[in-house]
């Protein structure tokens, strides 16, 4: 059994580095054209719903690698993390010319963080004992 649960920890870990740098290259990289407009200037990698899914996924499993580890404060800290790492890529894409900063978007990167952790939280403390 500790072997299992070592091995499912492991993986979790590495699904959250892939999926932190599949958001950086997604948010790095030149827009691309939208599969239902192909005119529209934003792209799939831009917008509201771009920062939304990236970091609220990020976040929720931010929460579930580090439950146990911090108890109670791993919503918080899940949150903090995955709303820094948006700044960071935000900064990152001040440096390239085909792409640009816009501190509105570390708004967004941090709401989206919340959402994804506080959905974790509800989930974990209302739901989860209600299935146990």
């Amino acid at each position: 059994m500790h072997n299992k649960k070592e091995r499912n920890r492991k993986l979790l870990q590495f699904a959250v580095f892939a999926w932190a740098v599949l958001i950086a290259v997604l948010a790095w990289a030149p827009r691309m054209n939208s599969l239902a407009d192909p005119t529209d200037p934003h792209g799939l990698n831009h917008g509201p719903l771009a920062h939304m899914a990236a970091y609220s996924l990020l976040a929720i499993m931010l929460s579930e690698v580090f439950r146990h580890r911090f108890n109670n404060r791993h919503t918080l800290i899940s949150l903090l993390i995955s709303g820094l790492y948006g700044t960071v890529i935000e900064f990152g894409q001040y440096l390239l010319p085909w792409r640009s900063f816009d501190p509105h978007d570390i708004l967004m990167n941090f709401a989206a963080a919340a959402t994804g952790a506080l959905f974790y939280h509800f989930i974990l403390t209302r739901l989860r004992p209600a299935l146990s």
